[in-house]
């Protein structure tokens, strides 16, 4: 039997496979057997642009999944903020039944703290946690958490007052909005990772750091087991 089952999302099982391995290995050392889901689209994009029956479709497939999982006896665990979120806020949404069984990978690893401080190497580094803008709307505990995370670790984590990174899923990815996605960059993002150590727990704003920051930064949970 499994305890935790990595919910697999398009982020970081097709573009960034390493942080998915990371997490596998961060949560494998703390004694949990850990599986990993099939790909099952998560309806990002459909919601998104507003395509709502594909997007119906794709809540209906997420909750079978789900439902598979916590019936086995493991927990369904998510790491990308952005799809995590998902789980919380859209589909009860379009499903007011949906199960709210799934977590944010670092509430694992917060339970799981004092195993983690155990296991620690004592370091001086210091790291500056930037969080996904969306999560830090919807779910900001999940930065203190990191921070309390890292910190067990042997880090000095700390978290930057910031807002949008300026990528904005789909937003900076538009030829039209480049103009305005560096503008928003340049506010207060490019001066932070330039001037800290930093780590951030959304794709999209490791994608801005390194097209505008020249530079590429780890997802928190590569700090476990780096």
């Amino acid at each position: 039997p499994f305890d935790v089952v990595i919910l697999r999302d398009v982020f970081t099982s097709r573009l960034e496979p390493d942080t998915i391995i990371a997490a596998a290995d961060a949560l494998t050392s703390l004694g949990l057997n850990v599986a990993l889901s099939p790909f099952v689209a998560s309806g990002k994009f459909d919601h998104l642009v507003g395509k709502r029956a594909a997007f119906r479709k794709a809540v209906s497939s997420q909750r079978q999944l789900v439902d598979d999982i916590t019936r086995a006896g493991a927990i369904p665990v998510a790491i990308e903020p952005a799809t995590a979120l998902l789980h919380q806020h859209e589909y009860p949404n379009m499903d007011r039944s949906y199960p709210r069984s799934v977590r944010h990978l670092v509430d694992v690893l917060y339970d799981n703290r004092d195993a983690i401080s155990h296991r620690a190497k004592p370091t001086d580094d210091t790291v500056a946690i930037l969080g996904h803008c969306t999560e830090r709307s919807l779910r900001p505990e999940n930065l203190t958490r990191w921070a309390t995370v890292l910190d067990a670790a042997g880090y000095r984590a700390t978290i930057p007052d910031l807002g949008c990174c300026g990528m904005a899923g789909l937003f900076g990815h538009q030829e039209g909005n480049q103009r305005m996605s560096a503008t928003i960059w340049n506010l207060g993002w490019n001066d932070t990772v330039r001037r800290h150590t930093v780590t951030a727990t959304g794709y999209s704003c490791r994608s801005q750091i390194e097209r505008f920051g020249n530079q590429s930064v780890p997802h928190p949970v590569h700090l476990l087991v780096d």
